[in-house]
């Protein structure tokens, strides 16, 4: 709202950094988007046969344990970190922990419930743009450690060589 402000805009869509439709999607990214085999490839991970196939439903225990497979030296490297022994197992559990977890969806009756992309039911997803009072900058400045020539003096955030 301030970057409106200062820009004279006359809607807040006009400075918005990520723009999202009304259903929450964004139109840059087209996100969300469906994952492709490449990128579960990159990751390493599988998927068991039917689910990879549409079907949504792990159908044994073997298609289960299939599923759960993962590398965790390859994850280490993706996320660039260099874990203890003790850690890696403490990663691994809780990896597994986090498969389970997921594992109990498939258990759940969804037949009839339409998929979504997003959990906000309400279609105007931008609050009201009326431009409210703020602070005159004398009140605004009037808690300042510093100031100068009505700006905010604060300390350097990076040093610039010259």
């Amino acid at each position: 709202r301030l970057v409106m402000l200062l820009a004279g805009a006359p809607s807040l869509r006009e400075v918005i950094a990520f723009p999202k439709l009304s259903n929450a999607s964004d139109p840059l990214t087209d996100a969300p988007s469906p994952v492709d085999q490449l990128q579960l490839d990159e990751l390493h991970i599988a998927l068991a046969a039917d689910v990879a196939a549409g079907g949504g439903v792990l159908n044994d225990k073997k298609d289960a344990a299939a599923a759960k497979t993962f590398d965790l030296q390859h994850l280490e490297q993706l996320s660039s970190l260099m874990l203890t022994e003790s850690e890696r197992a403490s990663m691994q559990s809780e990896i597994e922990t986090l498969i389970d977890f997921a594992d109990q969806m498939t258990d759940l009756d969804t037949t009839g419930i339409e998929a979504t992309r997003s959990m906000i039911r309400e279609q105007r997803v931008f609050q009201g743009e009326e431009r409210e009072p703020s602070l005159s900058q004398a009140d605004a400045l009037a808690n300042a450690a510093e100031s100068e020539d009505g700006a905010f003096v604060v300390p350097a955030a990076v040093e610039q060589e010259l």
